[in-house]
């Protein structure tokens, strides 16, 4: 096998043919091990019996497919090229022999033209220091540049972010590169702080942005020049008066909360099947804002009566519709309906999607989820990767049935149905599920 031939086995998958035998990625090997482009040629010509149609169609292309993914036998593709072009897209319903990281989620995003869900990718792709609803859009269609107009892999960006040389390369790029994304580069040149934490911002705190279009809302106006002024004032505010208020920061600057904040959850960011659905929950928030004052979106929250006003809102009526499904958000409306009492799950959920190191499991997460069970910080990262792979897999899981497998001691059994799991999350799922004469 060739060098190249080793480093695209251990970043895809094997495609498999459809008469049961493997080969890894069989378009680009058998090029390279044949010893002469004709022969190739010939090769790839003649792999398939005359006159048999195939029954399967390409996952990227469309086109007719005899190759089905290895890792997960439920894709089929007409050659390693569609394999590797739809990469960044398959890998999260594979089971890629790569851990997924954050220029996955970045490309995902790039190609369906849409803001990232992903914490820890917004924390390392710049998004959490452009504050601003214009440098947000400005720097997704630079990544849009790279990605759809350069075709550059998501590899190629994890590797610069990692090596430290993210700003130089994004500029190296576009540089040989005038491609009709080109007006970012120009505001990348005048905004390279938001990727480089050596350059200072040029407004001070960028988060003062966001404080500002809150306090305006709920106080009427005034000049604030600090962010800790703000909080200083608001700390004299009753509990669910400052929640409100920092949620208003957020959605008033069109920006979902982030997963380690409070709000993700006090709002039912967290019944998001997954997290770019944030952004359109934020839209709807949003408009709800436009629609009554300061004082009565805290009544409202204050009074459980939340659920009622944001489920008719004309946003969700309206992705209710397209999506052709009663809920677009279908546990939005039970937590809303008592947002001060939910089931631990939803902590779970909120302490494994937030980015690393940003937040410690609660307590209940600890006693009902196996964390309590742990020896040291190796297996608590595992259990978690493990609930992590289970959220994402939006198709097969529930946080629901979830919370339904941990009052019945069952969490190994259900968790098992949707990911893979080793006998040795027999014991760390393990909880003092079920109660007697329960």
């Amino acid at each position: 096998m060739t060098r190249a031939g080793l480093l695209l086995y251990f970043v895809y998958p094997c495609v498999q043919a459809s008469n049961g035998t493997n080969s890894l990625l069989p378009e680009v090997l058998q090029l390279s091990n044949h010893s002469s482009t004709s022969n190739s040629l010939n090769y790839l010509h003649t792999s398939l019996p005359p006159l048999t149609m195939p029954e399967h169609e390409c996952q990227h292309c469309d086109e007719p497919a005899t190759k089905r993914c290895s890792g997960c036998s439920k894709v089929w593709y007409c050659g390693s090229r569609c394999q590797i072009a739809s990469w960044d897209f398959h890998i999260f319903n594979c089971n890629p022999r790569c851990a997924i990281n954050t220029a996955h989620h970045l490309a995902r995003a790039a190609y369906n033209d849409m803001f990232p869900g992903d914490h820890q990718t917004l924390i390392d792709y710049g998004f959490t220091r452009a504050c601003t609803p214009n440098d947000r859009s400005n720097l997704l269609g630079l990544y849009m540049g790279l990605i759809r107009g350069m075709e550059i892999p998501s590899k190629s960006l994890h590797k610069w972010r990692i090596e430290g040389r993210l700003v130089s390369e994004i500029k190296a790029a576009y540089e040989g590169n005038r491609t009709g994304y080109y007006d970012f580069h120009a505001w990348f040149l005048e905004n390279q702080w938001i990727l480089d934490d050596s350059i200072p911002p040029p407004v001070g705190d960028p988060q003062l942005y966001m404080f500002r279009n809150a306090w305006e809302y709920a106080v009427g106006g005034g000049t604030i020049t600090s962010v800790e002024e703000v909080k200083k004032a608001i700390s004299k505010w009753s509990r669910e008066r400052q929640t409100c208020f920092l949620l208003c920061t957020s959605i008033l600057s069109e920006f979902p909360p982030l997963p380690s904040e409070p709000q993700w959850l006090d709002f039912g960011f967290c019944t998001c099947p997954e997290l770019e659905d944030g952004w359109e929950l934020g839209k709807c928030y949003m408009q709800l804002l436009d629609e009554c004052t300061f004082d009565e979106f805290c009544f409202i929250y204050t009074a459980g009566t939340l659920h009622l006003r944001l489920m008719n809102t004309e946003d969700i009526k309206l992705l209710n519709q397209l999506l052709c499904t009663p809920r677009v958000f279908p546990h939005l409306e039970q937590f809303l309906n008592n947002p001060f009492a939910h089931y631990s799950v939803w902590d779970l959920k909120q302490f494994v999607v937030a980015a690393e190191g940003s937040m410690e499991p609660a307590m209940p997460i600890m006693v009902d989820y196996g964390f309590i069970n742990c020896k040291d910080n190796v297996e608590m990262k595992e259990l978690k990767e493990v609930y992590k792979a289970y959220f994402s897999a939006r198709d097969r899981s529930d946080p629901a049935e979830l919370h339904q497998a941990c009052i019945q001691g069952k969490i190994f059994d259900h968790v098992g149905s949707v990911t893979k799991l080793s006998d040795k999350f027999k014991i760390l799922m393990k909880n003092m599920y079920p109660l007697p004469n329960h």
